[in-house]
């Protein structure tokens, strides 16, 4: 509750939608241009619409709003509907949308303006009568009014003690009280002993008119009056605003992690107070506007639901929110996010640093901010894309509270840089060279590639060649090193053949290395296995998962003929040909050869490499086929004897593999745990910023997810999409999962229409890169699926998962968990539809299948119960109406 709720009231405004505009003064209703006569019911109706553009409000919502503490049939709400639709012309829903099974959705754009003839709001209070329902409080003076009530400083008549109360006289606004109730309740609850940086309520009254809250008053303000007081926000050293603006993150952060979306954050809602010894603190103010990102938190913490009677919360709310610090993706009509709460953080910190609460975040902003860490900063908290914005308030105030130490830190950077510019000029000095040899190059390039492959590079080690040309010292270093190795061992020639690799892309050299490969080494059968292995492992590497089957079958191939089908190498590339097909999806034939070549190693020693990685790939296969316990048995037994045979490298490794098992039976404490430990270790051996370093933490934003915790997952999945992005591409396929997963969690979080884009990008894209029926494809149609039936759009929903679901029962099989789960969303659009019946028989069918069939504890039958039970419920309430 803020102590400077100045604005409009509801009868001061004029709204336009569609064709018809209806002014709160008059109450009039016009549309297109005719003045339009509507009766009570359904212009309250109207009303309550208006102030919630976008979201679908429930019957039970519309009901408490309008006919409060009576009993009606749902004809009543019907028939009030059809008045409107009749008034408004609207029998085609172009401008509300009837939401099957819920409520009803305005999906018309709202333009909301201020009335030619507003007036100021006369409640009847005046200063100094008594306060109702508060006995000993006199109204003391105005604060300021909102769009559903009004806001007063109380004053207890004899101690003289201040409070803030905030006021309403009809059921819409007691909807809004309630729902700044139920927030406060669970941001307080969230943190043992309570908040001090969140305004606290002392008070209230929701049983009879007038409904208030009564708050905390706080003495030093909202944040603008604070800095007036102390002669002005420049007056302050800037080490001081920053500060500020980190506890204002971290306030948010706290909100976040409870759950909730503030909506309107703002320097007027942000009040300031003092600690015991003087010193000045932020308190987080007026959560009117807020939300609950999963309403299915307030019964873990045991909150009643007021003022949020919805069971879906979809589409936009643009009405609400200061057009100042609106994200860019609300005024496009995307629903709010933790993202649009810390966009309004970003535009914050830039007026703190700038000195000017009234300054927008205009292009060209970054000329007034000379710090250019804090412009990085601004500009990922502000960020016009989503996407690319922080995904958590955490993250921006630890930037903020290390601020010293990363200016510390750049300097040291900067000074490397000097050293890599250097590095960088005598690279250039061997491209210069190399062009002078031009009428060698296009065969020496092949040929270089074709070495490098073959002393062991990996797809990480070409990411490394190729990132190493880039920047660093140690890149020049290696480039130069493997084109003397090139030149001087076996071309004995002094071209810098590795400086030459930046001009082309890794698939370029690579498709130039394969073309040539038969032509240049037909006399050397070994050597050409050898390196048609190494370009087949780089390919699948590079995300071309088709190319690296072809070279590995043809791998396969030569080397059973130049050293024999028993040869080691032979059986490696057999193992790894296996791989390659489960990527592609080929099941059938993948686990012929996994048997195979487990048939043919039995008795090997127990350290043997191919042995272990074939005891591996068989776990692996496991959890391919939806076999979780037994991917876990072999997965524990082989880490036991890693760990007895002291094989770090193994060790780590599959310390990355294990999670993504553990996860799938409901162990997400170990699965985190071990991911942590798996990340740890790689970026000792990569660094932090490896494309295997982002991989890895999709694995830990996935347990995250799991476990439902849903912010740290987002923030994972959002940082790893970055840089598989920068150093991989956009349709890299881990690139893909990235954004897959964004989307996913998005979805989960109850934030469907903001999910939607993504998913359609990931699934759009992964179509194109591996095919409609590949797994992956099929993943991003699920989630999609679910997207369109969380926001109504069943006329997409249930084609798109009947496809999906008909294609994973013959690429995996009818009782494959992913194909079971698919069941169960086809079941659960149904059941959104507001087809029961059907959506009760296919669960009826399939809730004895995934008994048998998937882990008790694991995620996947935890959301089969859920919807069992939400049948269940929905049966019993409909017998006893």
């Amino acid at each position: 509750m803020s102590q400077d709720a100045t604005g409009t009231t509801t009868r001061a405004l004029r709204w336009r939608f569609g064709p018809a505009v209806l002014d709160g003064r008059s109450l009039e209703l016009t549309v297109a241009g005719s003045l339009v006569r509507l009766e009570p019911k359904p212009l309250e109706l109207l009303l309550h619409l208006l102030r919630h553009p976008g979201e679908v409000v429930t019957k039970e919502e519309l009901h408490e709003s309008l006919w409060a503490g009576r009993f009606l049939s749902e004809s009543v709400l019907t028939k009030t509907m059809a008045r409107l639709r009749q008034a408004l012309g609207d029998e085609e829903q172009l401008l509300i949308k009837t939401v099957h099974g819920y409520g009803y959705r305005l999906v018309a754009a709202v333009t909301v303006e201020a009335s030619a003839e507003a007036i100021e709001p006369a409640s009847g209070f005046s200063s100094g009568e008594a306060i109702p329902h508060r006995a000993g409080w006199v109204m003391d003076r105005p604060l300021g009014s909102g769009g559903q009530g009004e806001v007063w400083l109380g004053r207890h008549a004899r101690t003289g003690e201040r409070r803030v109360f905030k006021f309403s006289h009809d059921a819409a606004g007691l909807t809004g009280l309630k729902r700044e109730l139920t927030l406060f309740r669970v941001i307080q609850q969230a943190t043992p002993g309570g908040r001090r940086d969140v305004v606290r309520l002392h008070d209230l009254n929701i049983e009879t008119p007038p409904f208030f809250l009564e708050a905390e008053y706080v003495e030093g303000g909202t944040l603008p009056q604070w800095f007036e007081a102390q002669g002005g926000l420049a007056a302050l050293p800037l080490e001081r605003r920053v500060a500020l603006a980190a506890e204002v993150a971290e306030s948010l952060a706290a909100a976040h992690g409870a759950g909730v979306l503030h909506k309107d954050l703002k320097p007027s809602n942000i009040l300031i107070a003092l600690d015991e010894q003087g010193a000045p603190y932020v308190k987080l103010a007026d959560f009117g506007s807020g939300r609950m990102m999963d309403l299915a938190r307030l019964e873990q913490l045991e909150i009643t639901r007021l003022g949020f009677t919805q069971t879906v919360a979809v589409g936009p709310d643009g009405a609400s929110g200061t057009p100042l610090y609106l994200a860019p993706e609300l005024l496009g009509g995307l629903q709010p996010s933790v993202r649009s709460d810390i966009y309004a953080l970003g535009v914050m910190l830039f007026q703190l640093v700038v000195g000017d609460f009234r300054r927008p975040l205009a292009p060209g902003w970054e000329a007034e901010v000379p710090d250019a860490l804090l412009r990085e900063d601004i500009a990922e908290a502000a960020a016009g894309n989503p996407l690319r914005r922080l995904g958590e308030a955490a993250t921006l105030a630890q930037r903020l509270r290390q601020l010293p130490e990363r200016r510390r830190e750049r300097e040291q950077h900067l000074s490397l840089q000097a050293e890599r510019e250097r590095a960088e000029a005598e690279a250039q000095t061997l491209r210069q060279q190399l062009h002078s040899a031009r009428s060698r190059r296009r065969w020496l390039r092949a040929l270089a590639v074709v070495l490098a492959l073959g002393l062991g590079l990996s797809s990480w080690g070409f990411w490394q060649a190729r990132q190493a040309q880039r920047a660093t010292q140690v890149a020049a270093q290696e480039a130069e090193s493997v084109a003397r190795f090139v030149t001087e061992d076996f071309l004995q020639s002094a071209d810098p053949i590795g400086a030459a690799r930046p001009q082309l892309t890794v698939t370029q050299l690579l498709d130039e290395a394969s073309a040539r490969l038969k032509e240049r080494l037909r006399d050397q059968p070994q050597a050409e296995a050898k390196i048609l292995y190494a370009l087949a492992r780089a390919y699948q590497g590079m995300g071309d998962w088709a190319s690296a089957r072809q070279r590995l079958a043809e791998a396969v191939e030569q080397s059973a003929s130049a050293f024999g089908p028993d040869h080691p190498n032979t059986l490696r590339a057999r193992l790894d040909l296996a791989y390659a097909q489960l990527l592609n999806d080929d099941y059938a034939q993948a686990e012929a050869t996994y048997q195979a070549l487990a048939a043919a190693q039995r008795g090997q020693p127990e350290d043997d490499p191919l042995w272990l990685d074939t005891r591996d790939a068989l776990a692996h296969q496991d959890f391919v086929r939806g076999n979780f316990a037994g991917a876990v048995a072999q997965y524990e037994a082989l880490l036991a004897d890693y760990q007895r045979l002291g094989l770090t490298d193994r060790l780590n490794d599959l310390r990355w593999y294990l999670p993504e098992v553990y996860t799938e039976v409901g162990r997400y404490d170990e699965a985190e745990a071990m991911t942590r430990t798996a990340l740890a270790a790689s970026e000792r051996k990569y660094g932090k910023d490896h494309p295997r370093q982002y991989w890895i933490a999709l694995t830990l934003g996935d347990v995250l997810m799991e476990a439902r915790h849903w912010n740290a997952a987002d923030a994972v999945f959002v940082h790893s999409y970055e840089g598989l992005r920068r150093h991989l591409g956009e349709m890299h396929p881990y690139t893909l999962t990235a954004l897959h997963y964004h989307g996913a969690v998005l979805l989960r979080r109850g934030e469907a229409e903001a999910a939607m884009p993504h998913l359609v990008q990931a699934f759009t894209a992964r179509q194109t890169v591996h095919g409609p029926e590949h797994a992956y494809t099929l993943y991003s149609a699920h989630r999609l699926g679910q997207a369109y039936a969380a926001t109504g759009q069943f006329a997409q929903a249930v084609p798109l998962l009947r496809t999906a679901l008909d294609a994973s029962t013959r690429r995996q099989g009818a009782e494959h968990p992913n194909t079971l789960e698919l069941r169960l969303s086809l079941a659960e659009a149904e059941h959104l539809a507001g087809n029961r019946q059907a959506a009760r028989a296919m669960m009826a069918e399939l809730l004895p299948l995934a008994r048998s069939r998937l882990p008790p504890q694991g995620p996947r039958m935890a959301r089969f119960e859920r919807l069992a039970t939400a049948l269940e419920e929905k049966t019993q309430a409909a017998s006893k109406g």
